[in-house]
């Protein structure tokens, strides 16, 4: 059995359109679509207002501050420099609870923390430091136990 065509250009929007016109409304629409390609249909480049249009209050979903909440299963971590030593040490760490342990993955992770290390001496926080230091001490201790146990 064949399916209707719609006819789209007649001014139909679907199946919406034939179950009592249940889409949005133009005033009920919760945002608005900008064109904001540079080059018309023409392909002449386009000419912009002037002045931006001021956005009107804060986007659904966000606090009364302007951030966004987050659930705390999808928390994001900060993007700086201990929150990478910390990403690291976490892929460090998951070689090394790996069964067996995958050392050699361990050890390029531990590496890498070190030339991060030698390589920011100096211009890291007192934060990042013991953020440093503690991850290679934890990853090193981690190394031997886990290099002597899959010895055995």
């Amino acid at each position: 059995m064949l399916s209707p065509v719609l006819n789209l250009a007649d001014g139909a929007r679907g199946p919406a359109s034939r179950a009592g016109d249940r889409g949005m409304t133009e005033d009920a629409k919760p945002f608005t679509v900008k064109d904001r390609r540079h080059l018309n249909a023409d392909g002449d480049v386009r000419e912009e207002p002037a002045t931006p249009e001021p956005v009107s209050g804060p986007p659904a979903g966000s606090d009364a501050a302007g951030e966004t909440p987050v659930s705390d299963e999808h928390q994001e971590y900060p993007a700086d420099f201990a929150g990478l030593l910390v990403s690291l040490g976490g892929q460090a760490a998951s070689f090394l609870s790996a069964e067996p342990p995958e050392l050699t993955g361990a050890r390029a992770f531990i590496n890498l923390l070190e030339t991060l290390g030698e390589k920011s001496e100096g211009r890291r926080s007192p934060e990042e430091d013991r953020v440093l230091k503690g991850l290679l001490f934890e990853l090193r201790m981690g190394f031997v136990a886990r290099s002597r146990s899959s010895s055995r």
